[in-house]
């Protein structure tokens, strides 16, 4: 069953019996409400019969006050302990938002739960270059930095330097794997 209370807000429930099985689907629920263009909040969770235990409560919050910032909230509780196994947040900033010279700033925070604390884990800035688009990115969960440079018309292929993989030229790298796998599989390349 699904209830809507305008474009603000969805309650959705379901569940069922296999007479197959003779086995209960969980009851599951989810909430989504979108007061306005800037929030928006979505819940999840779900009963198990045949368990008698709750599934994960998922939530996800997203707020943009403005155009040029915006954070999103992820968690993941158990509902059966009231224990926060996951989370993240993730500022996003653009500054000059629509012109040449736009900055973006985004900063990601994770859950550590065993200091029962956020910490921040990735960091990234993005500069825009007309064409081009050059971001530097650096993550302390893997202790590695990366700078890479892209071309906006192809922006899954970019020339990059980093602290894991050296200095890289994406397309390049896909080619070799390419060819590898031709090779791997008994294909021919060019003339026999």
């Amino acid at each position: 069953m699904t209830f809507n209370v305008k474009n603000k807000a969805r309650l959705t429930l379901s569940g069922g019996h296999n007479w197959q099985t003779h086995q209960w689907f969980d009851s599951r629920g989810s909430l989504i409400i979108t007061p306005n263009e800037a929030v928006s909040w979505n819940l999840s969770s779900a009963w198990s019969i045949e368990e008698r235990l709750y599934r994960d409560l998922i939530n996800s919050l997203t707020v943009s006050p403005t155009d040029f910032f915006s954070t999103k909230f992820s968690s993941v509780s158990d509902l059966n302990n009231g224990d926060l196994k996951s989370g993240t947040v993730i500022y996003d900033l653009a500054l000059l938002k629509g012109q040449r010279n736009q900055w973006r700033f985004r900063v990601g925070q994770t859950y550590d739960p065993a200091t029962d604390e956020f910490k921040v884990r990735d960091i990234m800035v993005v500069k825009d270059l007309h064409c081009w688009e050059l971001s530097y990115r650096y993550s302390e969960l893997n202790k590695e930095y990366s700078l890479t440079f892209s071309l906006k018309a192809m922006p899954d292929d970019p020339i990059g330097m980093s602290s894991g993989r050296g200095f890289y030229i994406e397309s390049f790298d896909k080619l070799e794997k390419e060819i590898t796998g031709l090779k791997n599989d008994g294909g021919s390349l060019g003339r026999d």
